[in-house]
């Protein structure tokens, strides 16, 4: 299955990423996610991210992993279930309890990074 935004549509109203039927809403985009995971197109990326990094590309120490969920990726933040499946599929470390930040700060490196972008 290739997931196609307007596949919502086959959903009631209050199943829909913006309904109220919460636990039939969750049901459905762990179904979404897993048929992008599993899709053929997504094989390279899942193989890329799988295991460590360092001896992939010979590097000197694995590198930190970071996610900014984006507002396409708000059902993915919205239920522990979907970021302890993002975390997995990325190769992340995340307490799934907690939503994952929509901004990353080092100020050691100098660097900012935020979702959405804001003026």
């Amino acid at each position: 299955m290739k997931w196609r935004p307007e596949q919502r549509f086959n959903f009631s109203v209050a199943e829909r990423p913006w309904g109220t039927q919460e636990t039939q809403i969750e049901v459905h985009a762990n179904e979404i996610f897993e048929a992008i995971k599993n899709h053929p197109e997504n094989f390279q990326t899942y193989t890329l991210l799988s295991g460590t990094l360092k001896d992939r590309f010979n590097l000197p120490c694995e590198p930190e992993r970071i996610y900014i969920p984006g507002n396409h990726d708000r059902l993915c933040n919205k239920y522990p279930s979907l970021r302890t499946k993002v975390a997995d599929f990325l190769g992340i470390h995340h307490n799934p309890t907690q939503p994952l930040a929509h901004s990353y700060q080092n100020v050691n490196y100098g660097v900012l990074a935020r979702y959405p972008e804001r003026r």
